[in-house]
């Protein structure tokens, strides 16, 4: 089972300690598979939920009444693990691999 907190502080107050802690990124994507709070006070992303019936179920009078008092908006998101990005990736997003250079190998440098 997977949970995701936004700060450790809450990972610790949960039963969940003992599991691996993995740093994710949240990218709005309306083909995302979690939903998530994103609370207008702080600017912040919280509950973040594989469906939106739980993150839903956050909310004691509903999330259609938080969003109606303007405290914040549920968000369809992404969720990727957090990796430093290596060499070649960083060379492919400025366009710097090409494998279509003639005597070069399949994503060689140039």
């Amino acid at each position: 089972m997977v949970f995701i907190f936004r700060t450790r502080h809450q990972v610790e107050m949960t039963e969940c300690q003992g599991g691996e802690i993995i740093e994710v990124l949240l990218t709005e994507d309306p083909d995302g598979s979690h939903w998530c709070w994103l609370d207008f006070a702080d600017e912040s992303w919280d509950f973040v939920m594989p469906s939106l019936a739980q993150l839903d179920m956050c909310f004691p009078y509903g999330i259609v009444n938080e969003e109606a008092l303007n405290r914040g908006s549920r968000v369809q998101v992404r969720v990727e693990e957090k990796r430093k990005r290596g060499l070649l990736a960083q060379l492919a997003e400025r366009g710097a691999l090409n494998p279509q250079v003639p005597g070069s190998r399949p994503g060689g440098l140039i």
